[in-house]
């Protein structure tokens, strides 16, 4: 990202867990390890004064995924749907 570019930039919304939050055997599971890696790796990169990336007026916003319903979630598992 070019240095200008991210002067201009107020908010910063990543979706976090949208795939993430998949349970196994689903191929889209990331492991809670990595996944905490990642957001902290990610949220550092906007908030430290080292970083290319920071600019001291940015603000993050997390957005969560929404509320899973397991029951579906395990009967697609097992269909294969997914």
């Amino acid at each position: 990202m070019h240095p200008t570019f991210v002067q201009n930039i107020g908010f910063v919304g990543p979706w976090f867990g949208a795939n993430d939050v998949c349970l196994l055997p689903s191929k889209q599971h990331i492991p809670l390890s990595k996944f905490s890696a990642s957001l902290t790796y990610f949220i550092q990169a906007l908030k430290s004064l080292d970083s290319e990336y920071y600019f001291p007026r940015t603000h993050i916003i997390l957005i969560t995924p929404p509320p899973i319903n397991t029951y579906q979630l395990s009967a697609d598992l097992q269909s294969g749907n997914l």
